[in-house]
């Protein structure tokens, strides 16, 4: 996994922590890694949730919520940013994107991708979400 990324050109990671219900998951004192398709939507869900401007580390990781995706005026516009930020993830090849709710301060999305999970190009395809962006980030 790690050199698939390298390979893309994106940032090495060795592993991605695994996340349940907002926190590391921990089993008997181990903290828990993901990899292959599970780590591709665990890190999906993770972008999907950050406000653009959020992270110190990079102000334009993120989906720009604020001025486009809460006020919702065009659809198009939303599903746009959503797509461009599940696109930007590494490995992702594809992705297909539905709005399964939304309200004034509130939006809940679910999707599909395909990405490539190795070296030797392997495609997998798996859902994502529902996740609920709630309020201000």
């Amino acid at each position: 996994s790690g050199y698939h990324r390298q390979r893309l050109g994106h940032d090495v990671h060795p592993m991605m922590l695994a996340i349940k219900d907002g926190d590391l998951h921990v089993v008997n004192g181990e903290i828990q890694a993901v990899e292959g398709a599970e780590e591709i939507r665990q890190h999906i869900e993770i972008r999907l949730g950050l406000w653009r401007g959020e992270a110190f580390y990079n102000v334009d990781e993120g989906v720009d919520y604020r001025d486009l995706v809460m006020p919702a005026a065009d659809r198009r516009d939303v599903l746009g940013e959503l797509r461009r930020v599940v696109l930007g993830t590494p490995g992702v090849l594809t992705c297909s994107l539905q709005i399964v709710s939304q309200g004034p301060a509130t939006l809940t999305v679910r999707g599909q991708f395909t990405a490539s999970i190795s070296a030797r190009d392997d495609l997998i395809r798996q859902e994502f979400g529902p996740i609920t962006i709630t309020g201000e980030g």
